[in-house]
């Protein structure tokens, strides 16, 4: 039962919209009155039934048996591009960066960023496609060494100075308090890539928690301790990407 904004844990939250889902039912979207975030009501009563990583499960990532290292070396491409978006604005020296995609698919960011970073963490629930990738990247000897992949960041000793999230936030119940808990696990002026949907119905699946808008995620980002460097909206697809880094001090969100 959604009780408060998982976003700024704000509890005015009203009905904003009914969305018609599968087998005839309707999830409904709410709106939080302080930070403008759209949360999928459907989504958060799922998990009484249903853990967030089963809920999570998909072969959108699957990687077929016959799919030859070239594919994935141009995606690495597409990728390279995307961060190059980001990186510019970037003052750190990437050399001595440690880089997570996290909620990584296929992992084809942190083989990107593996290019120029001094090394590329993957990081999901299911490594199977991620596995698949490197096992065809390694045999046409095209597998960077300074490339890892784990399925819980604890495995990881090292802090990280780049987050890249490509539709991965809103695929997390409380992405606020997940993002707090893992301060210790970031540089003080750690930068987050991010790419979300925006509220659309078709969008409405039971796997995305929360739509952001602006004020939502400059409000997710401020209590976490970030601050804003720059949003970005693909219109067309109704996307909005966030860049963000870190203050170095923990921010306190404001009463609702």
């Amino acid at each position: 039962m959604l009780t408060s904004c998982p976003v700024c844990h704000c509890r005015t939250l009203r009905l904003f919209d009914k969305v018609s889902v599968g087998d005839g039912g309707a999830a409904p979207i709410y709106i939080c009155e302080s930070c403008l975030a759209l949360l999928n009501g459907a989504a958060y009563d799922a998990l009484e039934t249903s853990h967030a990583a089963e809920m999570q499960q998909t072969d959108f990532y699957a990687v077929p048996a016959d799919e030859p290292a070239a594919s994935h070396l141009k995606q690495v491409a597409i990728y390279q591009n995307i961060l190059r978006m980001f990186i510019e604005r970037e003052e750190r020296l990437l050399s001595e960066a440690v880089f997570l995609d996290f909620g990584a698919g296929r992992g084809y960011a942190a083989l990107a960023a593996a290019t120029t970073c001094r090394y590329a963490v993957a990081c999901d629930y299911d490594l199977t496609p991620i596995h698949k990738v490197v096992d065809s990247l390694r045999s046409a000897a095209e597998l960077p060494d300074n490339f890892i992949a784990v399925s819980d960041l604890d495995e990881v000793v090292d802090k990280f100075d780049i987050v890249f999230m490509w539709h991965v936030l809103e695929h997390l119940p409380q992405p606020t308090a997940f993002w707090r808990a893992r301060r210790r696990q970031l540089q003080p002026d750690a930068s987050f890539f991010i790419q979300v949907p925006m509220f659309r119905p078709n969008y409405v699946m039971d796997a995305h928690f929360v739509f952001f808008t602006e004020p939502s995620l400059a409000r997710w980002a401020r209590e976490i301790g970030a601050e804003v460097v720059h949003f970005g909206y693909d219109v067309p697809r109704g996307f909005i990407s966030l860049h963000a880094r870190m203050k170095g001090a923990t921010a306190r969100g404001d009463d609702c």
